[in-house]
């Protein structure tokens, strides 16, 4: 997927990345506006680009058709979590979880509820998930970014100091991709309560 190449792996410009996950998601629609599943993606594609709103439309017309779609779900936690309801949010992707457990041994999933957890400023229960994440994904690099500002927000400076290194070591295009600016789906608020616990833990920027 193309927002997981640019995203994840920085093997492409970011936007370049976005955009053409959105016009392969709204060619999908094309072709069946009754998939749900395309119509959660079309969902995540529209509130990357900013219009966090339409997406949660999109989002609902998903679930219309499909009660148990797990991709609607998770479009629907992440959009939740980036319009100040975080809590919304982590229960939208448990839930996409729970209706299948296989979906709990993806990383993206369990990376947002480490994010929901500390948009919550459930600190402790960030640090918790993000924990088990490294454990099974040392690799991955969102997580160390997430506990590294939830130790921050805890006062744990010099673990949350070892957490930001790795954070950047891990992949340092992605971690200054989504720390030196805000990006178009990240509300304001969200974005500076991220800052304020990496500078916590020892980052200058």
């Amino acid at each position: 997927m193309y927002h997981i190449e640019s995203g994840i792996f920085a093997q492409r410009p970011l936007m370049e990345g976005l955009r053409l996950g959105a016009e392969e998601a709204n060619k999908a629609v094309e072709l069946d506006p009754t998939d749900a599943e395309a119509l959660a993606y079309q969902a995540f594609a529209i509130g990357i680009a900013g219009d966090l709103g339409r997406g949660l439309e999109h989002v609902e017309r998903a679930l219309s058709i499909s009660p148990n779609c797990v991709q609607a779900y998770r479009a629907k936690g992440w959009l939740l979590m980036n319009t100040g309801r975080p809590r919304e949010g982590r229960e939208s992707f448990q839930l996409a979880m729970r209706i299948d457990p296989r979906s709990a041994l993806d990383v993206v999933p369990r990376s947002h509820v480490i994010e929901a957890y500390y948009h919550e400023r459930n600190y402790v229960n960030a640090v918790a998930a993000a924990r088990r994440l490294i454990a099974d994904r040392p690799d991955h690099p969102w997580p160390y970014r997430w506990l590294a500002a939830a130790l921050g927000q805890l006062g744990e400076a010099e673990e949350a100091r070892e957490a930001l290194n790795k954070a950047i070591a891990a992949a340092p295009d992605i971690f200054y991709r989504f720390v030196r600016q805000r990006l178009p789906w990240m509300g304001e608020a969200e974005y500076e309560h991220m800052l304020e616990g990496l500078r916590k833990a020892g980052w200058e920027g």
